[in-house]
């Protein structure tokens, strides 16, 4: 029967389901998971639990409660990149390129800073190109920049660095790092 086909679906699920014909509750988004029975792994606490400690850019386009971004909590992760050198009027280059993302979506963004578009310009290497920046940028300034995915990012790194505003309050070792074979 159609109904002993759903449960069973819902059961290897794990109970979760994202189809909000079926949820208790109104679905905020795309993202949105409700976990209706038990399921088979009734134990799971959480889908992608890493992830969402993070929050992408990619986490983030999916849309949330409020509109078309999700921003019910801000993203946790980005590299911290330096200003080298300035080649040209409006463009600015940061040590952080291809080897500093990973590459498999869009290119990261700036955190800080509107009016300024981030290109990748090579391994080492990217380009702050800006149309209407919201303050300047000069050589030697540090400029926050977004991940657009964090599991693959975090996989480039063998530490992250936790901070609370400028300082830094504990080195943590990716444990996992260059794991993923």
């Amino acid at each position: 029967s159609d109904s002993l086909h759903e449960k069973m679906i819902l059961l290897r699920s794990h109970g979760v389901t994202r189809d909000s014909a079926l949820m208790d509750e109104k679905s905020h988004g795309p993202w949105f998971y409700q976990q209706l029975i038990l399921g088979f792994n009734y134990r799971m606490t959480d889908i992608q639990a890493g992830s969402y400690v993070f929050m992408d850019d990619n986490y983030r386009d999916v849309g949330g409660r409020l509109g078309p971004v999700f921003n019910d909590f801000d993203s946790s992760l980005f590299v911290l990149a330096t200003a080298i050198s300035q080649p040209v009027q409006g463009q600015i280059t940061v040590d952080a390129g291809i080897k500093a993302f990973a590459t498999d979506k869009e290119p990261p963004r700036l955190r800080d800073f509107k009016g300024v578009a981030y290109r990748f310009g090579g391994d080492e290497h990217g380009i702050l190109n800006f149309t209407e920046s919201s303050e300047p940028i000069t050589v030697g300034d540090k400029v926050r920049l977004t991940i657009p995915h964090c599991d693959p990012t975090v996989n480039l790194y063998d530490h992250l660095h936790v901070v609370r505003g400028e300082q830094v309050l504990e080195v943590w070792p990716i444990a996992g790092r260059g794991r993923s074979q």
